[in-house]
Formats: structure tokens, C-alpha cells, sequence
């Protein structure tokens, strides 16, 4: 493939998001949360294996190339990104937040981070810390990395949708009959019909405050990457 598939905005995989999201640690005007965080988390401790790079040679090379910010295309010179480098771009990150007054700390190798305050900003401050992640060029390389761990294959999020599907149906925890388009408007949020919401069938077994609230189904919904 020679396109990274990052258009995963709304729906819930193991990127969200989505894998590529904001910093890759969710943040917004009071709020820390971002439906991409489990995603930033389960790669946070691991690194791309050396066949997804493979398949992201193409991406790497077009983001190296395109890119307007030196510090990605330095990073990606040679086509891999270290530890080293993922921290010292977590940083960068860093000290520009904390220009606009917002405390942000690094976990680990920097592909997520604790916010000060709960995450707690105004709207101009929210307005800064997004620009952060695309002028340090924060955004490319940790949605980058992040992609190529959770996503080594680099599958569109429609075939991902269809995998996370199957998988549901193999442990029993979703309708035999839903299509692929019913599973991909529920987890967007839209109600498919006679179907229910994403809460009505995943959602109450991972919300702990809920009834139906399941430890074992919770984290095979979240192994399928429907989490």
C-alpha cells in the first residue's frame, strides 16, 4: 500500500485513531479524553515491527518528502523512528505547550502524556496546543508510529471495520447478521435500524459503571479492536 489509512475520525477501533489523533493523547477545552486513547496506550510500550515499516516504506518516504517541518524529515531519513527520537519530539511538544501556559508530561517514550489540570485549558490554550502537534511535527510522528503498531498491515479502516466484525462474531457478541455497513454506522454513531447503538451492544459491558458491565467481554471487545 502507499497510503497511510488514518481517516478514522468518529469511529471506534483500536484509532480511533485513530489512530492518528490529536498528540496521540487526547485533549480538548475541558476535557482529556479522546476515543483514540486506548489505541495511544497499547502502542505506547511496544514499537513497529520491521515488516510494518515495510509496509509504511511508501508513507514514510511520501511524509519525509512532503513534510514542511525539519524535524520529520530528519526523523525519517532513514525511514525508522527511534526511541530517541520519539522522546526528543515528545519534548519539543512539550516546551510548546508549556508556552501556552499548558503543563503536559510524557509517558514513557512519549507516544502519549499526562495534562496538567485534568487537561483543563481555555479555548485559545486549546487553540496553541493543537498547533503544537502539527508545527513540531509531533502529530506525523507519533500518528506515524502509533499507526504502524496497532495497524502493522496498514488496512483502510473499512477493512479494519470487517476484521473488528468478525471477531466480534466469532466470540459471540454481536448479531451473526450484522453487515459490514450496519457495524460501520454503529460504531460512527449512527443507529443502523432495528440494530441499536454502539452502547446497546458493546458499550454497557465496558462502561464499569454500568449493570451489564463485563470484565472478560470488555477486553475481547477491546482485543477485537472494537474498543
Amino acid at each position: 500500500m502507499n497510503k497511510m489509512n488514518t481517516s478514522s475520525a468518529g469511529v471506534r477501533l483500536i484509532a480511533g485513531l485513530a489512530i492518528a489523533v490529536l498528540a496521540l493523547g487526547g485533549c480538548s477545552s475541558g476535557n482529556g479524553d479522546d476515543n483514540g486513547a486506548s489505541n495511544a496506550a497499547s502502542s505506547a510500550s511496544k514499537a513497529p515491527s520491521e515488516y510494518a515499516y515495510q509496509q509504511y516504506a511508501d508513507v514514510i518516504a511520501s511524509l519525509r518528502d512532503t513534510s514542511t517541518i525539519e524535524a520529520v524529515k530528519q526523523i525519517l531519513a532513514d525511514g525508522r523512528i527511534s526511541e530517541s527520537e520519539l522522546a526528543q519530539i515528545a519534548t519539543d511538544y512539550q516546551q510548546c505547550v508549556a508556552k501556552a501556559g499548558v503543563t503536559w508530561t510524557p509517558d514513557g517514550n512519549g507516544l502519549t502524556g499526562t495534562w496538567g489540570n485534568g487537561g483543563m485549558m481555555t479555548g485559545d490554550q486549546s487553540q496553541d496546543v493543537h498547533e503544537c502537534g502539527a508545527d513540531t511535527g509531533y502529530d506525523d510522528i507519533t500518528g506515524l508510529y502509533g499507526e504502524m503498531v496497532w495497524n502493522p498491515d496498514n488496512l483502510s479502516i473499512e477493512e479494519l471495520n470487517a476484521q473488528s466484525l468478525q471477531c466480534l462474531k466469532d466470540h459471540g457478541l454481536i448479531d451473526e447478521g450484522m453487515s459490514d455497513q450496519e457495524y460501520e454506522d454503529m460504531v460512527e454513531g449512527v443507529e443502523p435500524g432495528a440494530n441499536g447503538t454502539y452502547e446497546d451492544y458493546l458499550g454497557r459491558y465496558l462502561d464499569e459503571s454500568s449493570p451489564d458491565y463485563d470484565a472478560g467481554k470488555a477486553a475481547r471487545i477491546t482485543a477485537c479492536g472494537a474498543a
